[in-house]
């Protein structure tokens, strides 16, 4: 096994930063609000999207290093690469349909997003009485879209 193996080490590329104290606070109070009134879990939509590169991943890259040899470098992408972005809603009683979405986003294509398959999948499953929740993408968050 890799981990028995004196000659490797397993290599973390990237730190995530530090919560701060204003984090933990915020997390805190709104866990506690939440306790004291707790919403409707089964009519909250949840909706997400994920950019897939298709020349390697993002982010921190890990990999089991030979200790006899160098530490190896990785392809680091400066712009451009082809990939491809999904979005997808989910409740508690299903998801939606996947969106295959193309280009950079924007607000009037995120509404288009949740015109073609938020709402849909929305009101057939509970008609005009859900909660949406989004991240604080800034598509999610501008005057166009809200």
């Amino acid at each position: 096994m890799l981990k028995e193996n004196v000659r490797f080490e397993y290599v973390k590329r990237n730190a995530t930063p530090m919560l701060t104290e204003a984090h933990i606070a915020a997390r805190l109070k709104h866990a506690k609000k939440h306790l004291e009134s707790p919403p409707d879990w089964a009519k909250i939509i949840w909706s997400d999207e994920k950019k897939f590169n298709l020349d390697g991943p993002d982010g921190m890259q890990c990999y089991w290093r030979d200790l006899r040899f160098d530490k190896e470098s990785f392809f680091s992408r400066k712009f451009g690469g082809r990939s491809v972005m999904v979005w997808a809603a989910f409740s508690a009683d299903g998801a939606s349909e996947i969106a295959f979405l193309e280009g950079n986003q924007n607000s009037a294509k995120y509404f288009w997003t949740l015109e073609d398959y938020l709402f849909p999948f929305a009101h057939f499953l509970y008609g005009d009485e859900f909660v949406f929740m989004q991240d604080g993408a800034s598509i999610h968050r501008s005057k166009e879209t809200m």
